[in-house]
């Protein structure tokens, strides 16, 4: 069963008479990866914002998991850049940063975990992007935070950066059991780790789907355009199984024996059934994206 870890109930923001965020109702369950997906301008930051507390809505509101409110709500986030002192070590700015959350004690595990004991000593500002980010991670975890925010964690990494960055959000969610909110312009990335997807254009949330849904949807498809739906449906039914064919209003949907289009257009011609198209589909993340924005 789902345990809701924060929802927004009609959430709105607007600043002056531009509605940044208008009636956007999201839910994050225990244990989600929720990736938010829009193109600059959607509402992505201020919706973040509102969540952390940082920013005031308009109307609506935010309900936050009583466990996550009785613990001093436990969110960490990197909004924009992550915070530390260039010229400190990595681990002079955890013994820093950790006097905000009471002397946290294991700050060494905390930099193995996110890969960078070896590098310790090392001047922050002398760090690459990747490395950055991951010690604004770190310093986000001496809160001990069930819920991460992040806003475009990816953004000009080179591939090894985005691969770590993938790796180390994975691990943090399986092994602490942290849930995460996460934008990023990076689609076919995101759909490597994210459980759950929220898409967002012109303030607006225009779906949120599954991981296991959008795969449904993505997934690769024949569509057949035959003259007799009901005959049609029957017989390739007995092909391939009624599980793997839907009828929508003008056509035959299948997802399975689709490899041999030719065989199954000649079943059809054989019994007098004419088809006028058949297509073979399939979408990636970011096609989907599109098509939902444009749409």
């Amino acid at each position: 069963m789902e345990h809701a870890l924060v929802q927004t109930k009609q959430l709105s923001k607007k600043f002056r008479s531009f509605p940044a965020v208008n009636e956007v109702s999201v839910t994050v369950n225990e244990g989600d990866i929720y990736g938010l997906i829009g193109k600059n301008g959607a509402g992505k930051t201020t919706l973040m914002r509102m969540i952390l507390g940082n920013c005031r809505q308009t109307a609506g509101e935010i309900v936050y998991n009583n466990e996550l409110l009785e613990q001093g709500r436990r969110i960490g986030s990197i909004i924009e850049s992550p915070p530390f002192f260039p010229e400190c070590s990595a681990l002079e700015n955890l013994k820093r940063f950790s006097i905000l959350f009471g002397g946290r004690q294991d700050i060494e595990q905390i930099l193995h975990d996110v890969d960078l004991w070896e590098a310790r000593k090392k001047h922050a500002g002398k760090f690459s992007l990747g490395m950055k980010q991951r010690l604004g991670i770190a310093i986000a975890l001496l809160g001990k935070p069930r819920f991460l925010v992040l806003d475009e964690p990816t953004n000009g990494l080179d591939p090894a950066g985005i691969t770590e960055m993938r790796e180390l959000i994975l691990k943090l969610n399986r092994e602490q059991g942290i849930s995460f909110f996460i934008s990023s312009h990076i689609l076919d990335e995101l759909g490597r780790v994210a459980t759950k997807f929220g898409i967002m254009n012109h303030g607006e949330l225009v779906e949120e789907i599954s991981s296991a849904a959008l795969q449904e949807q993505c997934k690769k498809r024949l569509e057949i355009y035959p003259d007799d739906l009901q005959r049609a449906s029957a017989l390739l039914s007995e092909r391939v199984g009624t599980d793997a064919l839907r009828v929508q209003e003008d056509h035959i949907v299948l997802t399975r024996g689709i490899e041999d289009s030719a065989a199954l257009n000649k079943l059809l011609w054989e019994n007098q059934i004419a088809v006028s198209r058949l297509e073979l589909k399939a979408e990636t993340l970011e096609q989907y994206f599109m098509r939902k924005v444009n749409g």
